[in-house]
């Protein structure tokens, strides 16, 4: 029919809760139920978006993260994925120090992790691994007062990452309807 998918058939994503759920009956036998859904937001989110980043020295790599999002005044706060590399630079507490900073705000979080999966869900505020949540001290932050949560805006963002980990950015987007 098109030769390519117009936005209007993209696939987005909704969230909310289903309730008043009721079933429909023939005799004893049910053929089928009626609900309803109700979304935790006025819009959809788009399929997740993922920026991976693979470093083997120290050195400062700038990664450009393209975001369109249909709400251009609120930040998208991102989880990422962090696991150190194995034969990574240890600092004097025996961590992996790891540095991620995002030009547009101008601010950056300042890890020191020991050598194991971290996750960081922006969104949440939470920090946690395979075997569950992480404390501020695991992951090197001694004063929570200074702990930034990472954020993408509306445009370009350029994201400076700084040790010796492979990285990887996870986000959706929001669109309201009729938006793109």
């Amino acid at each position: 029919m098109y030769d390519e998918e117009p936005d209007v058939y993209k696939k987005y994503d909704y969230y909310g809760l289903f309730s008043d759920i009721q079933t429909m009956t023939n005799g004893e036998e049910v053929i089928g139920f009626t609900a309803t859904f109700t979304t935790n937001s006025p819009y959809a989110w788009t399929e997740t978006k993922t920026v991976t980043y693979s470093a083997t020295t120290h050195d400062t790599t700038t990664l450009t993260i393209q975001v369109r999002t249909s709400e251009p005044n609120s930040p998208i706060y991102p989880i990422i994925t962090i696991v150190p590399n194995i034969d990574a630079d240890l600092d004097d507490g025996h961590r992996v120090p790891i540095t991620i900073a995002n030009d547009v705000d101008g601010k950056e979080l300042n890890l020191r992790l020991h050598k194991l999966r971290t996750i960081i869900d922006s969104q949440k505020a939470m920090v946690y691994g395979t075997n569950g949540m992480f404390t501020f001290d695991d992951i090197g932050i001694e004063d929570v007062g200074e702990i930034y949560w990472p954020k993408l805006y509306n445009g370009a963002n350029d994201i400076s990452i700084t040790g010796q980990a492979d990285i990887t950015i996870s986000f959706r987007e929001p669109r309201k309807v009729g938006a793109y």
